[in-house]
């Protein structure tokens, strides 16, 4: 019985925090030019503008690398 209360409290807590994490890390929207995420990924000057600002990186679909 101890053991299923554990259980329950482990799970319970697990939702909190996931709870909690939305609270510290808002849901950022990123917009430039009339243009969401998905269309800044494959727009060519908006990559060629990110590697220019960071500089010894190269810009990939879903990633910076340095």
């Amino acid at each position: 019985m101890k053991k299923l209360g554990s259980m329950v409290l482990i799970f319970v807590l697990g939702f909190m925090m996931r709870d909690l994490s939305t609270l510290i890390v808002p849901y950022a929207i990123a917009e430039v030019a009339g243009m969401n995420s998905y269309d800044l990924e494959s727009d060519y000057d908006f990559k060629r503008a990110v590697e220019s600002i960071v500089e010894d990186c190269t810009v990939s679909d879903e990633s910076i690398s340095c």
